[in-house]
């Protein structure tokens, strides 16, 4: 068994530690009047469930200024990989972000809610098959499947039609269920 310092944790940023959907659901029923739930939006195009909207238009909340300062940690992220990191795992977080956003987003979402990483700890990666870790906890199936690691699916209504156990992918709902499982993996 490895040092728990040996092992590498990946660990996607939207809507696996940060609750981006909420915020952009928000953010467009605001500016457009309209009534769509974060629940409601159950596939990874999330252009679907705003039928009355450009893709520009969709996609305009995450280039705005002061966006990204709204967006809040899920429920325990800060408090588990913060655990993780003073145990002595290798914590990564490996988000494919939009280089015009990325200052912002890292500035006001990161590094202000998760104060203990740094720019040492981050990776930005569209192909996350190709990094080498034991684990990704990621939300996105597509950054699941073929990678050397351990997947992690955080549950969201965009994946729940998908069958992880069909690719050995474990799902999980809370941080709390991450933790125990990396911790009884690893130990």
């Amino acid at each position: 068994m490895k040092d728990r310092k040996d092992y590498v944790v990946l660990v996607d940023m939207d809507d696996t530690i940060v609750d981006l959907l909420s915020r952009w659901v928000s953010f467009l029923n605001e500016t457009h009047g309209l009534s769509v739930n974060p629940e409601e939006i159950t596939d990874w195009n999330i252009s679907l469930f705003f039928p009355t909207l450009t893709k520009e238009q969709v996609f305009a909340p995450l280039f705005t200024d002061g966006f990204w300062s709204a967006v809040q940690p899920k429920e325990d992220a800060v408090k588990y990989l913060k655990m993780l990191k003073d145990e002595g795992y290798r914590v990564i977080i490996c988000t494919n972000t939009h280089y015009t956003t990325l200052k912002e987003k890292m500035e006001k979402v990161l590094f202000h809610h998760f104060d203990f990483l740094s720019w040492n700890d981050v990776v930005i990666a569209y192909h996350k098959q190709l990094l080498d870790a034991d684990f990704l906890v990621d939300d996105g199936v597509h950054n699941l499947i073929g990678g050397k690691y351990k997947g992690i699916l955080m549950d969201a209504p965009h994946n729940r039609k998908f069958n992880e156990r069909e690719h050995g992918i474990i799902r999980v709902k809370t941080w709390r269920e991450i933790y125990a499982l990396i911790k009884n993996m690893t130990e």
